[in-house]
């Protein structure tokens, strides 16, 4: 099976050295999904954060942060729900989190805000707080300030009261600190019936113990943290983080890496270290992905993503610059509201498939809020893509390539193809010729001791498998 794997021999079959815009499939690889403008204006700054929360009536708000706002979107329209003058500095980002009805809202330099409809209002004895989580009916913050900032300190709401924030053994609220390994708690998570807290080299479980301790927290075995608060994502009964040093799924006992070929290039070569607090991990409920997007090398903001097909364990990575993520509830496209969206018939986007949840009310799909400050959803097909196949040859024979035949399920608008080869392996590669995708294959004739082969593609396409046509020189 097809494998973006940098990481490992590239001689090894199906093996993917590199690619542009595509993800995984149960069968192969395909184009990946890129941002179409939404109804909604752009905001106004830069979002630090998007969240569709859910009620218990099953209704849906969504809310975008900004630097000095909160703004709710409903209908291709943002209000603005904040409860005053806010700053959360630079360089940091919201939390948000649904508590029964209630929306909640909170940074390190903004107490606790609540809604339940219309504008936010802060909860008068709530703490400050760089992360929050709600689990097993409480609310639980980490990184707090209560008067004194208490960056390894933890401090939880009374039982199924998100406004009770005076601690008493009767409502179990309660608070503490996790001294056990040095620095700041660095990201929260709820998972299963506790607790998820990671410092930068350590995690903990905080599993939940009744009065008076109320929460007992237990160190994970291992060196494994993360460095920032929204590069972890829950999906079904497990955790799926960006750790220092590779990704890992936690199912509440161990951390287990995920990275399986693409470790040692990703943190060595791909992603901007002096970047990584900007990482969002974002889970792609209809299509089972886990969207980590980064930073590249010599980027500041997220330009790129790295996409994780849970089903089939493996990679793809896409272009796309982003400020914010989120599952988002597509509002349908109506004939009264068409001419808001798209002012005539060629503004419709071409891209998107007419069983698309773009045109439906109400169904899931990626959002994000790109680096114009503008709502799309990931819903149009990538319009052009690559992919880089691994290497075939032998060091001792020259061979000649003559064809390349990829394997569809869906065949691509058009492709071309660049040849590249190497006589001396270890060597960099040098191009070869260039060729048209005709009934199926791509016609060439080089030869050389090793071959790989670039393939462009446009349009939407499946492709399951390739073979490279090599005949060793000198032979019938």
């Amino acid at each position: 099976m097809l494998s973006f794997a940098p990481d490992l021999d590239p001689t090894t079959p199906g093996i993917l050295v590199d690619c542009t815009n595509i993800v995984p499939t149960q069968k192969g690889y395909t184009a990946s999904y890129v941002g179409t403008n939404s109804s909604y204006a752009a905001l106004a700054t830069a979002a630090r954060n998007l969240v569709i929360l859910r009620k218990l009536d099953n209704s849906t708000r969504m809310f975008a942060g900004t630097q000095t706002k909160i703004w709710e979107g409903a209908a291709g329209s943002w209000t603005d729900r904040s409860s005053g003058a806010y700053d959360i500095g630079t360089d940091t980002r919201w939390s948000f989190a649904q508590f029964g009805d209630k929306a909640l809202a909170i940074a390190k330099t903004v107490a606790l805000q609540y809604s339940s409809a219309g504008a936010f209002a802060a909860v008068a004895t709530a703490p400050k707080a760089t992360h929050m989580a709600v689990n097993a009916g409480f609310v639980m913050l980490a990184d707090y300030d209560n008067g004194s900032s208490i960056t390894d300190g933890w401090y939880c709401s009374g039982y199924l009261d998100e406004t009770n924030w005076t601690t008493a053994v009767t409502t179990e609220c309660t608070k503490g600190r996790i001294v056990d390994t040095p620095g700041p708690i660095t990201g929260l998570s709820a998972l299963g019936a506790g607790f998820v807290a990671f410092k930068q080299n350590s995690m903990y479980v905080g599993s939940y113990a009744g009065a008076p301790s109320v929460w007992n927290w237990t160190q994970v075995p291992g060196e494994v943290g993360i460095r920032n608060k929204d590069a972890a994502v829950t999906v079904g009964a497990n955790l799926y983080f960006m750790g220092n040093d590779n990704f890992y799924v936690f199912d509440g006992s161990r951390p287990v890496p995920i990275a399986n070929g693409l470790r040692e290039w990703f943190f060595k070569t791909e992603i901007n270290p002096a970047y990584v607090f900007n990482v969002i991990a974002t889970y792609d409920r209809p299509n089972n992905f886990i969207w980590f997007f980064y930073p590249s090398r010599t980027s500041t903001t997220l330009d790129k993503a790295l996409v994780f097909h849970v089903p089939t364990q493996r990679w793809g990575r896409v272009t796309i610059a982003v400020e914010a993520a989120a599952t988002y509830l597509s509002d349908a496209i109506t004939w009264d509201g068409l001419g808001t969206s798209y002012s005539t018939w060629n503004d419709l986007p071409t891209t998107i498939s007419y069983d698309s949840p773009f045109w439906t009310s109400q169904q899931e799909t990626m959002a994000v809020i790109n680096s114009s400050h503008v709502l799309q959803t990931l819903a149009a097909i990538a319009t052009t893509s690559s992919i880089t196949t691994g290497t075939v040859g032998d060091p001792q024979q020259f061979s000649t390539a003559s064809r390349v035949v990829p394997r569809f399920t869906t065949a691509p608008t058009s492709a071309t193809l660049s040849h590249q080869y190497d006589n001396d392996y270890g060597d960099t590669w040098t191009a070869g010729p260039s060729a048209t995708l005709t009934n199926g294959k791509f016609d060439l004739m080089w030869s050389a001791r090793w071959h790989r082969e670039v393939m462009n593609f446009v349009g939407g396409f499946e492709m399951i498998d390739y073979k490279i046509i090599l005949k060793a020189d000198g032979t019938e």
